[in-house]
């Protein structure tokens, strides 16, 4: 999929270099942006990728779910509950956190962990606090009812599931407890989360020239006849080109919204905007199911200040295998907030990846939840922990153990960080201090704690094996390992690497048949070869008689 902007007229321009050929077969022409078939391809994709996109990594998803932001949000949750409780709480109802477009469930998983955790210690029994992973994918909510890692929160009436689309529904139906959560059923304050969601919502495109406003509407081509205009792949033939046309009059139903585009004509000079028209429908939703008591936290890349949208130029789109996100403008969120007097909260600072901001509708001035939002956003946030990780990445053959389980400690036991400086760690453990130990089977066992796994390789289970292994913690290590072979199947290394286990064991039986099955897969697997020997040797002594 490429773009090409084209201001003034509606046809695609030449293709440059090392660019496809122009498209030449009109798909659609002079469409508003929100009403492209571009969305309709995007939830085709969705809906028939499921879960598998996550897992094979065609759906971005790492700076949004990984432990840090996890423990982050729910700090910021926790400060958000400390003022509903401040300003009076229904105490027989429950208080309600959704998560919009919950993907594979990974960051659900996280902030779980660290929400319940603290909720119980600070108010054990008396915050009836629900999660609520949501989705338009049914085969991501049959995924998540059978994933075990949620099991415990089930069993506790702490966690249900509800099919909703963002850009779409009025009210939430649960599927578990079977409850309603519309309009005047809502009794409590409610929390929404949206993290790499409203990047991928349907929005409408807009330029501002001397004071004027105009629509951008695009036109869709492709390089070749398009029978079927959800077929895989079409993303990748197809061109995209804007053009502009004088907007007369209201351009929405919603009278705020037209309030809002009216403001950057009158404070824009020149400038190309997008207008997230999917997001704002769905935090009004959300607005009148909670009775007008809201907390919007969400994380995507986007932009905050009206200087940002200057800057951001042409609408543009990026694709991820076959489906695509644009930029989020948090700062038309924000100004429909302040609109309805409300508190946005952003950063000082211009962020690199993820911008995260908090948007509050409803009496008070939120004390708790702005502290929190300061201490785990502004100052060392998602997107600061992101930019942290990548350096270490690049720094990672020159790190100690102490620096790997620093970076393990204040990552919040991220799995991915153990996975990713695991061979370092194995390296550095060779020649480290045996009183390290005992630290790094605690980092191993808090990352497994945080794990919630989706089927991607290279798997924790093994990592820990591995490590484990290492600093000689047998038995622990062949859990892991043989884990690993029941969720992802037969593997040579890890075959050969618990026949270790049970070779250090002395349970020499099975560190043969664990070699046996390498050989298997790998025949010319030297080091498996070698152990075959060594063991069957072993065998062949202790099977020798006792002599006088």
């Amino acid at each position: 999929m490429t773009i090409e902007p084209a201001p003034a007229t509606a046809s695609p321009g030449p293709a440059q270099p090392g660019t496809p050929a122009p498209a030449s077969v009109i798909l659609e022409k002079d469409q508003r942006l929100s009403g492209s078939m571009l969305w309709k391809i995007q939830r085709s994709f969705f809906d028939a990728e499921g879960v598998r996109g996550w897992r094979e990594g065609t759906i971005p998803q790492y700076i949004t779910t990984n432990a840090f932001i996890a423990r982050a949000y729910a700090r910021v949750a926790l400060g958000w509950l400390r003022d509903c409780q401040a300003a009076g709480l229904d105490p027989d109802q429950p208080i309600y956190i959704i998560e919009l477009g919950s993907g594979s469930g990974r960051f659900a998983h996280g902030f779980l962990k660290y929400l319940f955790a603290w909720l119980d210690a600070l108010w054990p029994g008396r915050l009836q606090v629900r999660y609520v992973l949501t989705d338009f994918t049914d085969s991501n909510i049959s995924y998540w009812r059978s994933h075990p890692s949620f099991e415990p929160w089930l069993q506790a009436g702490r966690l249900d599931f509800a099919s909703f689309d963002a850009a779409r529904d009025n009210q939430i139906v649960l599927s578990r407890s079977g409850d309603v959560l519309a309009p005047g059923a809502v009794k409590n304050p409610l929390m929404a989360i949206a993290n790499y969601v409203l990047d991928t919502l349907p929005q409408d495109a807009f330029t501002v020239h001397g004071g004027k406003l105009f629509e951008s509407v695009i036109t869709v081509a492709s390089t070749q006849e398009e029978p079927d205009l959800l077929a895989p792949g079409l993303l990748e033939r197809i061109q995209v080109s804007h053009s502009d046309r004088p907007l007369e009059g209201d351009y929405y139903a919603e009278p705020v919204f037209n309030h809002i585009l009216a403001g950057y004509r009158e404070r824009l000079g020149h400038a190309s905007l997008l207008f997230p028209v999917a997001a704002l429908t769905c935090l009004a939703n959300l607005e009148r199911i909670a009775g007008g008591r809201v907390l919007f936290l969400a994380g995507d890349k986007g932009y905050h200040s009206a200087s940002h949208i200057i800057e951001v130029g042409d609408p543009g789109y990026v694709v991820h295998g076959g489906c695509f996100s644009m930029m989020v403008s948090f700062h038309t969120l924000g100004q429909y907030v302040l609109d309805r007097g409300g508190l946005f909260l952003s950063t000082a600072h211009q962020h690199n990846s993820l911008d995260v901001c908090a948007f509050l509708l409803g009496p008070g001035g939120y004390p708790e939840t702005r502290l929190a939002y300061e201490d785990s956003i502004e100052r060392g946030g998602p997107d600061d922990f992101f930019l942290m990780k990548r350096a270490l990445g690049k720094a990672g053959e020159k790190l100690t153990v102490e620096e790997i389980l620093g970076c393990l400690r204040l990552s919040g036991w991220d799995p991915d960080t153990l996975v990713g400086h695991a061979p370092r760690l194995l390296e550095a453990l060779h020649d480290g201090e045996p009183g390290l130990h005992q630290d790094v089977l605690w980092a191993v066992r808090q990352a497994w704690d945080m794990y919630y796994p989706i089927g991607e390789r290279p798997d924790l289970a093994f990592a820990a094996g591995l490590l484990l292994n290492t600093i000689r913690y047998y038995p622990e290590a062949r859990r892991y390992l043989t884990w690993s072979l029941e969720r992802y199947g037969p593997d040579a290394d890890t075959l050969f690497n618990l026949a270790l286990c049970h070779h250090n064991l002395r349970d020499l039986p099975a560190a043969l048949a664990c070699v046996k099955r390498a050989l298997d897969l790998e025949p010319n697997f030297e080091e498996a070869r070698d152990l075959r020997i060594r063991i069957e040797a072993e065998l062949a002594l202790e099977a020798r008689p006792a002599t006088a």
